[in-house]
């Protein structure tokens, strides 16, 4: 059985030995501890952790509609008369780069 404790996780910084100013200031930076999940609970507002169904369907189907929208965009765009090839060519890298984003979207919820 898992035991859950609220101590501070603390780590060793490194060596500072034949380090320039600026990796100096660097390490100087690293934070040397971590807080535990708990703690990070615990600093958030309750309402985040209440689970709400409405709330997450509402989520996908606004992400499913971005989803089809977008692709519907596509095929109108990719059917227009007078747009170059090269164009439609160049406009897919960043139909893919947002489509991954959204179905990144949906994988998450």
């Amino acid at each position: 059985m898992a035991t859950t404790t609220t101590e501070t996780l603390t780590f060793p910084l490194p060596s500072k030995k034949g380090l320039s100013s600026l990796e100096k200031e660097a390490v100087e930076a690293i934070p040397s501890s971590v807080p535990s999940i708990l703690e990070l609970k615990r600093k958030l507002p309750a309402h985040c952790f209440q689970p709400s169904l409405a709330t997450s369907l509402w989520y996908v189907v606004k992400d499913a509609s971005i989803i089809v929208g977008v692709y519907l965009a596509l095929l109108f765009f990719e059917s227009a008369p007078g747009i170059p090839q090269g164009l439609k060519y160049a406009i897919l890298p960043f139909y893919w780069y947002f489509q991954g984003t959204m179905f990144w979207a949906v994988f998450v919820l």
